[in-house]
This record gives C-alpha cells, structure tokens and sequence, in this order.
C-alpha cells in the first residue's frame, strides 16, 4: 500500500475553544503540549488534538456511509448498539467472538469504509486505521520550526503563541430571580440560594493560522 503525506494549512474561522481536561478552579484551559523551540526553550503550545479533529472527521464519514445505504436500500438505516459505536465512536472491546477472524476483519474492511480508513474495536479484536491524523499546530513563532517551509504563511508577521490566546468569561443567569419564570418553581425549592454562575475559557482568537498533518 502506498502511502501518502499531505500537509494544510488552516484558518480558524471562529475563536477556537478546546479544553484538555485541565480546569483550574472555573476555568477551563486550553489544550497544551510541551515542545522545545528553536532555541531550546521548553513551552506549553496551544494545540487542537488530532483526535477531536479524528472524531469529527469519523462522524461525517458514518453519516455520509448511512445516508448512502438508505438512499440505495430505500430504507432507514438502523443499527445494533455494538455497529452503531463501532462507526461513530471506534467501538469498545469485548469477550471473544467471531470478530477476531481474519475473514471477517477482510469482509468488514470491504463492506464499511468507514472502519477502514479510521479503525475501531468489534469483539475482542482491534482493526487498526489506515490514517493518521496529525495535531492542529498553531502558526505561531515558537513552533515555526515545526512547520514545513513550503506551507508556511508569507506574512512577516507571525504572532507568538501569547499574543491568539484569550480568557472568556461566561455566566449562567438564575432563572429562579425572574418573576415571570419563578412562578412555574415549587414554592419549597423557591427559598434555595441562588445558583447564578461565572465561569472562564481560554481560546484561541478567530484568523489563526494552523498547520495540520
């Protein structure tokens, strides 16, 4: 199998939210991974997960698959919980069966492209991908070096990685403290404190660059 290597370069449309799992106290940070840069500086970059890219990409290829099968079956397409994980989150491993033979991991791989090109686990077996999906690398002057030249924006004026990121701040109204709702609220639960709320984000502003493998 012949294998290919294709580089983008993508703009962010949008400020660009996408937490790691790492909260500090209401704030929700965003994704980092350590790198040393061209002067043998260690940082934290802002990065978008290859993963997260990878789940989107595997949700609109199953939908696209689905849709493709109801069109030529005339029929809704409807799916056991096992197949219906197994396209659109990868599937999860369990007891032996049948799965694990090598006809049916060929058979599988010809009649759903979707398992294919992106893996999954059916059974006690995992079917390995045929893609690889590379993080989201922000255009900025700590990772340059990370960056092949030929894709590379023409701008002089690259950013540092500092200068796209932001704190959001968010707040969730009580509806209790509104007249016109609070009378739908038991009169028991009506004399609870109030439980409006602040929270924070960091993202990524809108026109960033981004170099993905």
């Amino acid at each position: 199998m012949q294998a290919f290597k294709i580089d983008f370069l993508l703009r962010a449309q949008k400020p660009i939210a996408h937490n790691g799992g790492e909260l500090y106290g209401n704030t929700a940070l965003f994704r980092r991974i350590k790198i040393v840069t061209a002067g043998g500086e260690v940082v934290s970059l802002p990065v978008v997960s290859g993963n997260a890219v990878r789940g989107s990409m595997r949700d609109y290829c199953a939908l696209k698959f689905l849709r493709a099968l109801e069109k030529r079956s005339g029929e809704k397409a409807m799916l056991p919980k096992d197949a219906f994980h197994l396209l659109f989150s990868g599937g999860a491993l369990k007891e032996a069966s049948t799965a694990g033979d090598v006809d049916f991991a060929r058979k599988l791989r010809e009649a759903i492209p979707v398992v294919s090109l992106f893996g999954g686990a059916y059974g006690n077996t995992i079917y390995p991908g045929k893609i690889k999906i590379g993080f989201l690398i922000p255009v900025v002057q700590e990772a340059l070096h990370l960056i092949p030249p030929a894709v590379r924006p023409d701008d002089a004026s690259i950013p540092s990685m500092h200068e796209i990121m932001s704190l959001d701040m968010y707040t969730r109204k009580d509806d209790a403290n509104d007249e016109s709702k609070r009378t739908f609220l038991n009169d028991n639960d009506a004399l609870f404190e109030s439980n409006q709320m602040i929270y924070y984000s960091s993202s990524v502003a809108a026109g960033t660059s981004f170099y993905w493998q």
